[in-house]
């Protein structure tokens, strides 16, 4: 039984992770995150079993000001939980929370089997449903709100235009006036055309390692493994800029999911509109430091405790053998990317044993390190749990 708990909650973060790993979003002078909790797994305090979560507005302290409840926890909302459980992120923008969310699969008439894409907004304290957009079932999206009503969507698939020019992830969506399902109104040229092999598949990027950073008048896109990027306008929602993090990545390691390890550790907004990132240092980019454990991890009948002890070990590797950590800054304005020369105040240059290498933004624009949500969880559980004077 404890085994089936912490392969659980091993699920559980690992899809949180995934799903809802979205940096943080300035709102005025507080920092919007993600708020997961939870109780921790007996015997293993290092995991927690996720059981709700929501947005909160912290300030410098990260203390929360405000709460803002998930979309699928929303009451009297028109689509019942079980097709919200799926939610690709929460977008801020000119006074309005967005979020886009799916879940189970739904039948046609046909029989075939689809997926409703819900987007909605959070305004006037409850969630409000904008409209769908259903797509097959192994088609997953975003949609990042942008001026005038209009949407940004982001997908792993071509979703509409089939000339193989159009070929593209990004796309212009509205909703028509009267109406409340979703309508692709143009393509976007992603602007890679020198990583062709990027588009070229029936899944057009990695969707699941790019994270979408939003400034006021930006959202940028950054694949975590590649380090490409794309800047769109939220005004115009238009491209920007693509461009890429790291000067050694190539077609071919592109064609090959990335580098072996994925480079960038944390993305965050600053105050001040730009993008600021710490990742490995490029040098060693390419050197296959790590290969040996994953082939250890692909072992089949693994336990728990030999998962978690693999982990740690190709952790602690990697960081003797790559004891270094690079900064860099993004300028959405025009897609330059700037490489520091030292880390920001407050931030670290060498990893060291126990120390998260996520950060948070300061208003200043210096850093704390440490990873917000997991200290917000962490908060959560110890004002859940009982203290043993109480017992």
């Amino acid at each position: 039984m404890k085994q089936k708990v912490i392969l659980k909650s091993l699920f559980v973060l690992g899809l949180m992770a995934v799903l809802h790993a979205q940096p943080s979003q300035w709102v005025d002078k507080l920092l919007m995150v993600r708020h997961s909790t939870g109780s921790t797994v007996p015997d293993y305090p290092g995991l927690m079993e996720v059981t709700g979560s929501a947005q909160v507005l912290i300030d410098e302290e990260n203390s929360p000001q405000k709460g803002i409840p998930n979309l699928e926890d929303a009451p009297n909302f028109p689509i019942s939980k079980r097709y919200l459980s799926m939610n690709m992120g929460y977008y801020w923008y000119d006074g309005i929370l967005y979020t886009t969310a799916s879940g189970s699969n739904e039948r046609n008439e046909d029989g075939s089997q689809f997926l409703r894409w819900t987007i909605a907004k959070w305004e006037d304290e409850e969630w409000h449903c904008l409209g769908y957009m259903n797509t097959d079932i192994a088609t997953m999206l975003m949609a990042i709100p942008c001026a005038e009503g209009r949407f940004i969507i982001f997908s792993n698939k071509n979703l509409k235009f089939e000339n193989p020019s159009d070929r593209t992830p990004f796309y212009r969506a509205s909703i028509p006036s009267g109406k409340n399902e979703f309508r692709l109104d143009s393509p976007i040229a992603h602007g890679m055309n020198e990583f062709p092999s990027f588009f070229s598949g029936q899944s057009l990027t990695n969707y699941f390692h790019c994270q979408i950073v939003m400034t006021d008048e930006y959202s940028t896109i950054i694949d975590g493994k590649t380090g490409l990027f794309w800047v769109f306008s939220l005004e115009k929602a238009s491209l920007v800029k693509a461009g890429t993090i790291f000067k050694s990545i190539t077609p071919e390691i592109v064609a090959n999911n990335g580098y072996s390890v994925s480079p960038i550790f944390c993305i965050q907004p600053e105050k001040e509109g730009t993008v600021l990132m710490n990742t490995e240092n490029e040098k060693v980019l390419t050197d296959g430091i790590g290969d040996y454990y994953d082939k250890l991890l692909a072992t089949p009948n693994l336990s728990v405790e030999e998962i978690l002890k693999l982990h740690t070990l190709r952790d602690e590797d990697i960081a003797r053998q790559r004891p270094f950590i690079a900064w860099y800054r993004l300028y959405p304005e025009n897609g330059r990317v700037e490489k520091l020369s030292m880390a920001p105040e407050g931030g670290i240059e060498i990893k060291e044993k126990g120390i998260s290498f996520s950060f948070r933004p300061m208003l200043d624009g210096s850093v704390k390190m440490g990873n917000i949500s997991s200290q917000l969880a962490q908060d959560s559980v110890k004002k859940r749990e009982p203290k043993a004077t109480d017992k």
